[in-house]
């Protein structure tokens, strides 16, 4: 279960890139087989297919951490809990929205902001699929940054790039932090 993650970033973009291959991927087989499609697609090579296809990879990669947060989350929910809503006449979809989803939403909240921040500074499925490409449309901060540092050896716009992504990343985990606390006081 855990295995996807624990693979390389550009690894996993590298096996994506495979797949999403015009010519030889398994995707663009699978979607002519089935009938889905009549010709094949450009996923990497189509500016408007190529982040959707990056965004895809992204997701699968981080699958794997989700599962296992919510599993231990959904783990930790009292027994107690679910046979008291028994008790007093409660549906399985009553349950689910009053006694499950509260006791999970902390793990389901911290984990989207731990992911988002792993994808805001993780260029490497990114460069395994793309290299930024085409044309620039899957760049994202981090992935431009070290363009401009690899290849343009522009290290001045690289290191505003890096003020910025961090001025960023301080704004959403203030956010962040600050919706927790009202739901924690119920200020919110």
């Amino acid at each position: 279960m855990f295995y996807s993650w624990a693979l390389s970033g550009f690894l996993i973009g590298m096996i994506w890139k495979w797949m999403f291959n015009s010519q030889i991927g398994v995707i663009n087989d699978l979607l002519l087989k089935t009938g889905l499609i009549e010709t094949r697609i450009g996923f990497l090579s189509d500016p408007k297919w190529a982040m959707i296809s990056v965004i895809i990879a992204n997701v699968w990669y981080g699958i794997a951490f989700f599962a296992i947060m919510l599993l231990a989350a959904l783990q930790s929910v009292p027994s107690e809990l679910y046979e008291a809503a028994e008790m007093d006449g409660a549906s399985e979809a009553r349950k689910l929205l009053s006694v499950t989803l509260p006791y999970i939403l902390p793990t389901i909240i911290t984990t989207t902001l731990l992911r988002v921040i792993w994808i805001f500074n993780d260029p490497t499925i990114i460069y395994g699929m793309t290299n930024g490409g085409p044309a620039g449309s899957t760049h994202i901060l981090s992935s431009l940054m070290l363009d401009k540092i690899i290849y343009a050896g522009d290290y001045g716009a690289a290191s505003a790039i890096g003020v910025v992504m961090i001025v960023l990343l301080l704004l959403y985990t203030i956010f962040y932090l600050a919706i927790t606390k009202s739901e924690k006081t119920g200020d919110f």
